[in-house]
């Protein structure tokens, strides 16, 4: 009994006694402060960790926005404006223009630029980078860019011609009489037989080619002009009607028919018979008139092209035109053709005076003047996305 009473008080002195409580309560507290004091420099160090990689990499991301921004401006620009131009890729050497990969920037931060490809559709790599002593002082982004060939307005891009061919290696070919009233020129040579540029041309006849037989008072060699390229989708979208059909097949424009508007045609066209056109057919392939229909090409009021084809085009027939004819193939004038007042663009020209009167008046309102649906050639962005 005496024990037990014993046991008990020394249990209740034990717990009665408050001696190195005040110590035992403050390491706790220094421990509990310590662990939130640490915690707290973790979770500072890991945001300003994140804080910095996000910084570097949104760094990196706009150098290689950059970078694409100026392959861009590289290929868009002409050799002797500062540019390489369209045909411009860093895995070809094309001199003077440099080969491989285009880079600008510091050792610490840069991008660097591929274009690649052919065709219609080229593709750009850019990787900006960003580069410090840190282990987190860094960051990459590559963004990848699908181009396309378009076109971009510019007052360059004129028709200051009754009747040119653009290709660096094209003829502009005559025989026989033709009679022109309006300045002509060739990026290419001018040759041809029974055709005097003294008496069948009121204006200038200048050429680019080396190989220019025809000769005259008014005849002088000129450097290579530039000319406006077509806008396809600016004529598709403003298409009164498009037409469909399989690349075998050729649609006969039959019977005599009344077009309004622009009237777009995926393929081959054939003219046969009497037809009046106030507006602009569009081809993307070839056009041919035969059998000698007569065709009013009449230039409607808020359009300045009457006949755009992306082929060849042969008109065979007796012609009435109002208004410009864009060919990006060769044109082939064997009938009876009246343009007045127009202009006559092509890459190739076979002209040919039949005995009776082929005749090309200039329009001099289209002096200087861009005209709607066409530009400069020019790379713009199809797609893009982010690689890296």
């Amino acid at each position: 009994m005496i024990v037990n009473n014993q046991k008990k008080r020394k249990v209740k002195f034990i717990f009665n006694n408050q001696k190195g409580m005040a110590l035992i309560t403050t390491l706790i507290f220094i421990f509990v402060l310590v662990s939130f004091s640490v915690a707290l420099l973790v979770m500072t160090s890991n945001d300003s960790k994140l804080s910095t990689l996000h910084r570097e990499s949104t760094r990196a991301f706009y150098l290689a926005e950059t970078g694409v921004d100026k392959a861009l401006w590289y290929l868009n620009t002409p050799k002797d404006q500062g540019g390489y131009g369209l045909n411009w890729r860093t895995n070809i050497t094309v001199p003077p223009v440099p080969s491989g990969p285009l880079t600008d920037g510091t050792a610490s931060e840069y991008y660097e630029v591929t274009v690649e490809g052919v065709g219609e559709i080229i593709t750009v790599h850019s990787t900006g980078k960003e580069v410090g002593e840190g282990d987190y002082d860094k960051g990459t982004r590559i963004v990848e860019v699908k181009l396309e060939k378009g076109t971009a307005p510019s007052e360059g891009a004129v028709y200051n011609y009754a009747l040119m061919t653009y290709g660096e290696d094209s003829n502009l070919t005559f025989h026989g009489h033709v009679e022109i009233e309006g300045d002509i020129h060739s990026n290419g040579d001018i040759t041809g037989d029974g055709w005097d540029p003294d008496k069948d041309v009121d204006g200038d006849v200048s050429f680019s080619g080396d190989g220019t037989t025809i000769t005259g008072t008014n005849v002088s060699p000129k450097e290579v002009q530039a000319f406006p390229a077509i806008s396809w989708d600016y004529y598709l979208e403003h298409a009164a009607q498009v037409y469909y059909y399989d690349e075998d097949t050729i649609y006969e424009i039959g019977g005599s028919e009344h077009l309004v508007g622009i009237h777009y045609f995926k393929g081959d066209v054939e003219i046969s018979n009497d037809l009046d056109v106030d507006g602009t057919i569009v081809v993307e392939g070839n056009i041919t008139v035969h059998g000698h229909p007569e065709i009013n090409l009449v230039q409607n009021g808020a359009i300045s092209l009457v006949m755009v084809a992306s082929g060849n085009v042969t008109l065979d027939g007796n012609v009435h035109i109002t208004g410009i004819v864009h060919i990006e193939g060769e044109v082939t004038l064997n009938g009876t053709t009246n343009v007045e007042e127009g202009a006559i663009l092509a890459e190739d020209g076979v002209i040919n005076g039949t005995g009776a009167e082929t005749k090309i008046v200039y329009n001099v309102d289209n002096q200087n003047q861009p005209q709607p649906g066409t530009g400069i050639p020019v790379w713009k962005i199809a797609s893009w996305r982010e690689v890296y």
